[in-house]
């Protein structure tokens, strides 16, 4: 195993990048300004530089004020959706770290909920992680059903295979490692897991869209529904991360015009999700 050092927090939260981009993308408009009106105005610019100064640091002290006060409430939240998933299914192990790239408690926790209320047979997750090991422990609560996860990362999947033996829920989850290949669709060429090898699996009755993650890729988990449809249940559910992005939000739109997907409800998670459903006759 590589010796790795443990990574600071603020590298693992991508608020934090968009705050040190936004910032240095600020101090080099306000140097180069600056620059300009010192060349065009001489002496005068320096109070012109000041002021611009006095304003670029009033905007990042209420961006910053904002961030703190409304994290304040969200921590309040995720411990509390937390504390929910602990009471309401028995977990023997520690999980991972939640937020950041993993799922966060209130995701989760509505996930608790789904497995409780509709008890789906079959589940399949786009996206590996603690997510996979709480679908397991909701499928053991309730005494049947399986989850096969998605993960094209080979490191991912092996870490959440070890995770799931540890946790031993191995009777009721399982993560296949499926790499990405070049998709078609509506002329459009997506990165989407690879599932010419899958042909085997059940219908499902709880399709979870949390995957994949590709950088510079318009609507990476656009091709769930298109390529998953007819695999779909009549009535399964289609739970989806991230709905507060716009890219999910137009994905999600161009999946209820195409398809004739149902909303079953929407919800203010820290990430933002919405549970929609193929129609026809439902398991509630």
């Amino acid at each position: 195993m590589t010796l790795q050092k443990p990574q600071h927090t603020e590298t693992q939260d991508p608020n934090y990048r968009h705050l040190l981009r936004d910032t240095i993308g600020l101090w080099i408009l306000w140097a180069g300004l600056s620059l300009v009106m010192w060349v065009l105005l001489g002496d005068v610019a320096l109070l012109f530089s000041i002021i611009m100064l006095g304003t670029l640091l009033l905007y990042l002290g209420l961006r910053i004020y904002h961030r703190l006060h409304v994290e304040q409430f969200q921590h309040y939240w995720q411990t509390e959706a937390l504390f929910s998933i602990y009471s309401s299914i028995p977990i023997t192990q520690p999980l991972p770290a939640l937020r950041f790239w993993a799922a966060s408690p209130d995701f989760i926790s509505l996930i608790v909920t789904l497995i409780k209320q509709y008890q789906p047979r079959f589940i399949l997750e786009l996206g590996s992680g603690v997510s996979t090991l709480i679908e397991g422990y909701g499928l053991r609560e309730i005494g049947e059903g399986y989850i096969v996860s998605l993960e094209h990362s080979a490191h991912f999947a092996n870490v959440t295979s070890e995770n799931i033996q540890r946790h031993g829920l191995q009777d009721f989850a399982q993560v296949i490692h499926t790499p990405l290949k070049s998709v078609m669709l509506h002329q459009i060429t997506h990165l989407w897991y690879d599932t010419s090898g899958l042909e085997n699996l059940p219908p499902i009755d709880l399709l979870i869209v949390d995957g994949p993650s590709v950088e510079n890729q318009v609507m990476a988990r656009y091709p769930a529904v298109p390529l998953l449809f007819q695999k779909l249940n009549p009535g399964a559910l289609i739970l989806v991360d991230g709905f507060s992005q716009n890219e999910e939000y137009e994905m999600v739109k161009r999946w209820i015009r195409d398809f004739h997907l149902t909303i079953v409800d929407t919800y203010a998670t820290e990430k933002g999700a919405i549970i929609l459903r193929k129609g026809g006759t439902t398991s509630e």
